[in-house]
């Protein structure tokens, strides 16, 4: 299971956009702090609640677990006196993501925003398609992050026909692939892409449909008997 990562963008509404870095992330730092605010949503979209902080100078994310508990806390830096989280999707990919309203700084009233960088996209394909009897099928899946500069998925691919037993593949550069052989039955099959995720990026599941006409026996006349 990943952990939600963000990235740092800082709005202002004099329209200036400044963008940062995962580095807003406070790493290796353990201290103990207040909680003045608190929100809770799915950050990592596994269907377990999270829990999102703030004592109005850090933003802490707690990952729900089971058992009622939460995992260890994680500081990101918001902006001058994060508080009142808003959990949305702002880019459109479906995963939250996180804004606070700062203070007021020379004038200048201004709102962070924390984009979920656990977000992928994917695309399977098989080769042919329809499948051809007798012939290999090539199944190719790909995945990447949704926020650029994130990175890419890394890690084993389960594929998989009909929910059969997966073969696994390691994803390079973000994609896999593998060649099956077997003689597919007349029919539309189920095809599969699993990806458990990484440290950075959320486990994602991909699956299609397949035709496969059968086999197509050659015509032959034979005479008639006399």
């Amino acid at each position: 299971m990943s952990r939600p990562r963000y990235v740092l963008l800082l709005l202002t509404f004099a329209t200036t956009i400044k963008s940062g870095l995962p580095s807003s992330r406070i790493c290796c730092l353990s201290h103990s702090h207040s909680v003045a605010t608190i929100a809770a949503g799915g950050l990592n979209m596994d269907g377990i609640a999270d829990l999102v902080l703030s004592d109005g100078n850090v933003v802490t994310i707690m990952n729900g677990a089971s058992h009622r508990t939460f995992g260890r806390p994680r500081d990101y830096l918001a902006g001058d006196f994060p508080l009142t989280p808003l959990i949305v999707d702002l880019n459109g990919d479906g995963g939250p993501d996180l804004v606070f309203a700062n203070s007021e700084t020379n004038g200048v009233n201004t709102a962070t925003v924390l984009l979920n960088l656990g977000v992928t996209r994917g695309t399977l394909t098989a080769t042919p398609s329809p499948a051809v009897y007798g012939q290999p099928v090539l199944l190719s899946a790909s995945f990447a992050g949704t926020v650029a500069g994130s990175g890419l998925p890394s890690g084993p691919v389960d594929f998989s026909f009909d929910n059969d037993v997966p073969t696994p593949r390691i994803l390079q550069n973000g994609a896999a692939s593998i060649t099956d052989s077997q003689l597919l039955a007349v029919g539309t099959h189920s095809i599969q892409a699993s990806w458990v995720g990484d440290a950075t990026f959320n486990a994602h599941k991909l699956s299609a449909r397949l035709p496969s006409p059968g086999r197509t026996l050659p015509s032959t006349s034979r005479p008639l008997p006399r």
